[in-house]
């Protein structure tokens, strides 16, 4: 029975109630136990917002019997509403919250242990086993949330792309080094003056360019440390590059100078309108912006990715994104009603036919097969097409993928969206040798996460505070070595510790 907090904390929430008929996991036939009503809380994203009519919901229903009642909080509130409720024990019956809710409120009683469950999830058990970090989410040797893992997804990661029709039409080649990148900026900074060629999302979306120019920023792991470490980048003296190259490109006028400040439409806009004309992130933004470009200049493709630059010790690399979701992901009421029956439903999810129902829909309606490939049917390609982002908006009608039902994730409808040209970004980024696939932070105890949130939180507010400084040029490089004192004076080594000791602890 609802609370009247959870009364006043759905009022906010866009409902979508489809109740259509059946159950018996791959058929149509209706189950001997009834059909089984659930209500799945998710946060409500712009860029996919949840949708009343969702022809994926009624398949669910078809092929499970299990009603399911969507509730999409807005985004901007999610995280405090399943906080809140998590503390109240007053949850939904699943919960789009990740791992870090499972963390936080296992220990409470209120999250069902879905690996307690072995015998009722065949297909997830088969998964998890086949992919160790996995290991990294348990909790007291348990799972508690259903991980996004990737049937198939195209290789992708925070990379080089620049508009590659004026480093043509300014006569010049494409960077094959950092160096040869600053001249490249610094050449289209003189031919468009008002313009700042390089643009960022925000610092720490500027500082994914460190990996490849030194070391990571903050913590995080590199591979060629120590065999494979846990570091805090700034700590460490090669960091020291990475300011000199950025507070360059400041002193040039060349970056963006609100680039620890400027939110993702208006970085978007200044990338689609000739005011900047490269970034160093997520390299399928690039779409959208072709789009725009070719909308309003008539030039098509032209963000195109850079290859991965050699860096100022001859060596190249930069990193994907991780190879699965699994911090991402829902949890289950311990309180829901036929834990065992929820949970045969939880891992349809992961077999070959729930994955093609959350990800593409009603097979010959939402979507044909095709020598092995996964087709959108004509007459959502022509619904979504005057849309700004048409294959999320799509997603999005499907109540489908990585933000919503989707947990064994297909994102090649994406192929359905797109031409030729655009495909070549992901033929460009599956042939680059230099990508480094992430790894996910390790499972640590109760004492050594509150040391590490403690010393984590103190160090990338130094951080920042004199990186910006640095970047600014209000800050000699001279004191980099202060900075890196003051670094490990507040914990930097210590912290790096805590991780590699819990990183060893699940390789053993």
């Amino acid at each position: 029975m609802r609370t009247i907090l959870r009364v006043l904390l759905y009022s906010v929430c866009v409902v979508v109630l489809v109740t259509p008929a059946a159950f018996a996991s791959g058929t149509d036939e209706a189950s001997e136990d009834g059909d089984l009503e659930l209500v799945w809380m998710m946060g409500d994203r712009p860029e996919q917002p949840v949708r009343p009519d969702s022809t994926t919901i009624e398949e669910i229903y078809r092929k499970t019997g299990v009603r399911i009642q969507m509730e999409g909080i807005p985004a901007s509130d999610w995280n405090q509403v399943w906080q809140t409720l998590l503390a109240t024990d007053d949850l939904a019956d699943l919960m789009l919250t990740g791992f870090n809710a499972a963390r936080d409120f296992y220990d409470t009683g209120s999250i069902l242990p879905i690996s307690d469950y072995y015998d009722r999830r065949p297909h997830l058990a088969q998964l998890v086993d086949e992919e160790p970090e996995v290991r990294k989410f348990y909790l007291e040797g348990k799972l508690y949330h259903m991980p996004k893992l990737w049937r198939w997804n195209f290789r992708n990661g925070q990379l080089p792309v620049i508009r590659m029709d004026i480093v043509e039409e300014l006569g010049l080649d494409a960077p094959d080094n950092f160096e040869e990148l600053f001249d490249v900026l610094q050449a289209m900074k003189e031919a468009y003056p008002d313009s700042y060629p390089y643009t960022a999302r925000g610092l720490d979306a500027l500082l994914t360019v460190s990996y490849a120019l030194g070391v990571p920023y903050k913590l995080d792991w590199d591979p060629e440390i120590d065999g494979g470490s846990w570091i805090y980048g700034p700590a460490h003296e090669e960091f020291g590059i990475v300011l000199d190259w950025l507070s360059r490109l400041y002193a040039a006028g060349i970056l963006d100078p609100d680039y620890a400040s400027i939110g993702g439409p208006q970085w978007q806009e200044r990338l689609g309108s000739r005011q900047s004309f490269f970034y160093f992130d997520n390299a399928n933004f690039s779409q959208n912006m072709n789009r725009v470009i070719e909308r309003g200049e008539g030039v098509a493709n032209a963000f195109q990715l850079v290859p991965t630059l050699e860096d100022y010790d001859g060596r190249r690399r930069n990193r994907m994104y991780n190879k699965h979701h699994l911090s991402s992901g829902s949890i289950i009421s311990a309180d829901v009603e036929s834990p065992e029956r929820v949970i045969e439903f939880v891992d349809w999810l992961y077999s070959d036919e729930g994955a093609d129902v959350t990800n593409f829909g009603i097979r010959d309606v939402d979507y044909t097969v095709e020598d092995g490939r996964y087709v959108v049917a004509p007459h959502h390609i022509e619904a979504r097409k005057g849309d700004s982002d048409p294959w999320r908006s799509h997603m999005s009608y499907m109540a489908a993928g990585l933000i919503q039902l989707g947990h064994w994730v297909d994102q090649s409808s994406l192929f359905s969206f797109i031409d030729d040209a655009a495909a070549q970004l992901y033929i460009d980024i599956e042939n680059d040798p230099y990508l480094d696939e992430r790894i996910n932070r390790p499972p640590l105890d109760p004492e050594e996460i509150r040391r590490a949130t403690e010393l984590q939180s103190r160090l990338d507010t130094l951080s920042d505070e004199w990186v910006i400084r640095f970047i600014n040029g209000e800050l000699p490089l001279s004191r980099f070595d202060e900075f890196r004192e003051e670094l490990l004076d507040a914990g930097a080594a210590e912290l790096e510790s805590i991780y590699n000791a819990a990183e060893a602890r699940v390789k053993g």
